[in-house]
């Protein structure tokens, strides 16, 4: 991990933001749609993050795309809710990405296609012509691919992982679906 790496640099060409640009804590979230740590992260922890600290103004979470190689769907995963975000519903695809794989189960799944997240876009009152040509033309791939490079820079091996610190400062890293605990303790630190 680099310990040095300033959380504004960590920041730039984010997917998504929740919570207050004052917000005097930032935690960079480097995650993957596909990989089903990333899920459990997303089922078990993050609403109560946000409950807690996001909604009260202490804390900012970004989030940023690191699609892994084996998991072939995660880049247009990554691609389709930035897409989303043209149209002003980008946590709402976010969301929807890991609740759809949810109805198959738990670990990796495979067997969702391009065509079924273009019908998502339609489930969510999107503009289908607008999110069509925004995923075919690859719009944000390689915006996408920077925040891969982005994260190994930050010392990112794995997903999900996430930089905390105080905004204007350098961030520390937590790796993993870690609990809820791990994140209070570490924000409620920062805080002092």
């Amino acid at each position: 991990a680099n310990p040095t790496i300033s959380l504004a640099d960590a920041s730039k060409d984010f997917a998504g933001k929740l919570g207050s640009d004052d917000a005097s804590i930032v935690i960079v979230e480097y995650s993957d749609y596909q990989c089903p740590f990333c899920r459990k992260w997303f089922n078990d922890v993050k609403s109560q993050l946000e409950e807690e600290y996001i909604k009260t103004g202490k804390v900012q979470l970004i989030y940023k795309d690191l699609p892994l190689g084996f998991h072939p769907m995660a880049q247009p995963y990554a691609e389709a809710a930035r897409c989303a975000g043209d149209q002003g519903k980008y946590w709402e695809f976010h969301d929807k990405i890991f609740v759809e794989q949810d109805k198959f189960g738990q670990g990796t799944i495979s067997n969702i296609t391009k065509d079924d997240v273009k019908k998502w876009a339609l489930d969510l009152g999107l503009s289908a012509t607008e999110f069509n040509s925004c995923l075919d033309t690859g719009k944000y791939n390689s915006v996408v691919q920077s925040n891969i490079s982005d994260g190994s820079a930050a010392g990112v091996g794995g997903t999900p992982s996430f930089l905390i610190g105080k905004r204007g400062g350098t961030g520390q890293l937590l790796v993993g679906a870690q609990p809820y605990t791990s994140f209070k303790a570490a924000i409620d630190s920062l805080l002092g």
